[in-house]
């Protein structure tokens, strides 16, 4: 952004008051440069001093708009019906706190904070569910001219997965005598001890 001055005498000296963090102005040529680090609409004040001393001061609005809103989270995890389920849909630029908008339908069991963007329950059905997401920043559209008009506004599909509860074999059962069992087994020893004592004997 390069500023100007008329009549005077040149050359001109510049400086400026009040421009947003990480922004100059060149002394010499009245170009103001550099990158922006903070979104928001910031005042400054600007003089111009001409070579007999003659000085100007003028105020100027710049608007800095975020970065364009996007969303990290490619793809979520899969669950397991029974089994807890944690997370979250991560976006990144635009200015929070963000709003988080379900189409569609989530597996039977969870839920989406739509403050948060997290995903939560406990799967009910072993299923695949595709849905989308919006999701929106606290930012209204930028009124001035200077100001980029970013992105502030995003849909992402996903799916998610959730897998059946593994089937958990019974253990088998290990035969055992009861009481009278333990006592006809002795009984059916000793008769066939007594058989083999008498033959033994005849």
């Amino acid at each position: 952004m390069a500023l100007q001055a008329a009549g005077g005498v040149a050359p001109y000296a510049w400086s400026a008051t009040g421009l947003p963090g990480d922004l100059t102005i060149d002394p010499a040529t009245g170009i103001i440069s550099g990158t922006p680090t903070v979104a928001g609409t910031s005042q400054f004040t600007v003089t111009v001093t001409d070579d007999a001393g003659q000085v100007k001061r003028a105020q100027f609005t710049i608007v800095v708009d975020p970065l364009d809103l996007t969303v990290t989270t490619q793809a979520l995890p899969g669950g397991q019906v029974g089994q807890a389920y944690n997370a979250s849909i991560v976006v990144a630029g635009g200015v929070s706190p963000y709003s988080f908008t379900l189409t569609g339908d989530l597996p039977e069991g969870l839920t989406l904070n739509p403050a948060t963007g997290a995903i939560t329950g406990k799967p009910t059905k072993a299923q695949t569910s595709t849905f989308s997401v919006t999701i929106e920043d606290s930012t209204l559209q930028p009124q001035s001219a200077m100001a980029k008009a970013a992105v502030h506004s995003v849909t992402q599909s996903f799916s998610i997965t959730v897998a059946a509860a593994p089937v958990v074999a019974a253990p088998t059962p290990v035969p055992t005598l009861g009481e009278w069992g333990v006592i006809a087994l002795s009984s059916l020893l000793a008769m066939f001890g007594l058989a083999r004592s008498r033959r033994r004997q005849g």
